[in-house]
């Protein structure tokens, strides 16, 4: 899955040889195999979201496929670990971007959801933090019926106090740094 995520990161021919060699497929396989293993959770997430990043035709075949759904079931097992939830919402938005079918599907598998209340628990990481931003404004994107779950009172509040939070960390890390 590694490979995989490497090879198509910002390289459209990739992407499409990969898919066309069934990539997406295999990604998703190895991910159902090994729900448990944290680090084939996280190179998979990592892979699909290569593979969907600025890509429709990967975006509405990684979610036919059921991928959506995977990212969530990783996010979901693997609660504890930082990284997982990184690539996983990254994927996440990906998956979303301009793409109304995923921006539908997402938030009605609970992705909206599981994104607010991540972002509660991991306060403190800057890098999920970024990336459930990410994963709650590219599901709301430019369609109408999905935007209202992650505009709603808990999207707006919680998107505020992850901004609060890591602007008072940038401040601190900027007087440390000054002070030196």
């Amino acid at each position: 899955c590694g490979a995989v995520g490497n090879l198509a990161g910002k390289n459209a021919g990739n992407q499409g040889q990969i898919t066309a060699a069934g990539g997406i497929d295999n990604v998703l396989a190895a991910m159902r195999k090994h729900k448990s293993n944290a680090e084939v959770q996280e190179k998979g997430c990592s892979a699909l979201g290569n593979l969907a990043g600025s890509n429709p035709d990967n975006q509405g075949q990684i979610a036919a496929a059921g991928g959506i759904d995977d990212v969530l079931a990783a996010l979901r097992k693997h609660r504890s670990i930082a990284v997982v939830q990184v690539v996983g919402c990254s994927a996440l938005g990906n998956l979303a971007g301009n793409n109304a079918d995923n921006q539908g599907q997402i938030p009605a598998a609970g992705g909206i959801d599981h994104v607010l209340a991540e972002m509660r628990k991991h306060k403190s990481n800057a890098a999920v933090q970024e990336k459930r931003c990410s994963a709650l404004g590219n599901p709301a994107g430019s369609n109408p019926t999905t935007a209202a779950p992650s505009t709603g009172a808990d999207g707006i509040s919680g998107v505020r106090a992850a901004l609060i939070k890591q602007t008072s960390t940038i401040a601190h890390h900027t007087a440390r740094l000054h002070a030196q």
